[in-house]
């Protein structure tokens, strides 16, 4: 099975192997003229500003790709009669009734987690053949190397930078490789509806931070500060997002690692 993809930018590197098309989704038409130049088989719709600064400083860009896109792929892949996965976040929930279940009520609290929260009533109303399946914070290998929260963290301490790690925000973090795996699984399933994919275990952003950093071989000379969520600036930080994923786990032949493992083996220098 072939596979393309597509973005606003040149294809990234370690994705020649796939078809790449050139395009902004946000620009009205350009979902349907895609899907209908590509014809694929099945979608996994993974296109957004998922940078929370980002969608505070440009609202208007963030609600235009993060949900308005999303309108117009649900249309065209009703009319295309077309499989496909909105992909959606732990940040819908606002992090105060944790662990949280697929059917639990949004409460997002940034302007990220609104837009993303607004895609996944969009998916779910067009009455197409669609699942909604959120997933955590995400490290490991991004195609441009510099995208993920481990890559992030790594790339400023190498700086000699301060890296702040939050104590009392938690997560459950997946590797983004075995992320994109279990979303293969579920495109190839019949479920509809909303499902969660996440790690095998809840931990804080220091701790993950910590874990990241003595993968890399950077402890214990990394510049650390530990501190709380609730003196970051910009929108509330969520204290804990972690999500309850049995049904979705069900469904997913890959097997998730432990984190510690599973950096061992990606970030070792």
């Amino acid at each position: 099975m072939g596979v393309a993809g597509t973005g606003r930018s040149e294809r990234p590197p370690g994705l020649e192997k796939a078809a790449w098309f050139r395009t902004d989704l946000a620009l009205p038409s350009q979902p349907t003229l895609l899907l209908r130049e590509v014809r694929p088989s099945a979608l996994v719709h993974c296109a957004a500003i998922a940078d929370i600064g980002a969608c505070e400083e440009e609202p208007c860009a963030a609600w235009a790709l993060n949900a308005g896109a999303v309108a117009e792929v649900a249309r065209a892949a009703l009319e295309s009669r077309l499989r496909w996965i909105q992909v959606s976040t732990d940040l819908v929930f606002d992090g105060s009734r944790a662990p949280y279940r697929p059917g639990d009520p949004r409460s997002p609290l940034s302007t990220y987690g609104a837009t993303k929260a607004l895609a996944e009533r969009l998916a779910l109303a067009s009455g197409g053949d669609a699942l909604v399946v959120r997933i955590p914070l995400l490290f490991g290998a991004s195609p441009t190397g510099g995208r993920s929260a481990s890559e992030k963290l790594v790339l400023a301490a190498r700086r000699g930078e301060e890296v702040v790690l939050f104590r009392d925000e938690w997560r459950t973090p997946l590797d983004a490789g075995e992320a994109a795996a279990a979303l293969l699984d579920l495109l190839a399933s019949d479920r509809t509806g909303i499902l969660h994919v996440a790690g095998p275990e809840r931990l804080s952003r220091l701790e993950l931070g910590r874990e990241i950093l003595r993968a890399a071989g950077l402890l214990p000379k990394a510049r650390i500060r530990e501190t709380s969520r609730l003196e970051h600036p910009g929108p509330p930080r969520p204290e804990d997002l972690t999500l309850e994923a049995s049904e979705a786990a069900q469904l997913i032949r890959c097997e998730f690692l432990p984190v510690q493992e599973r950096l061992a083996r990606d970030l070792r220098v």
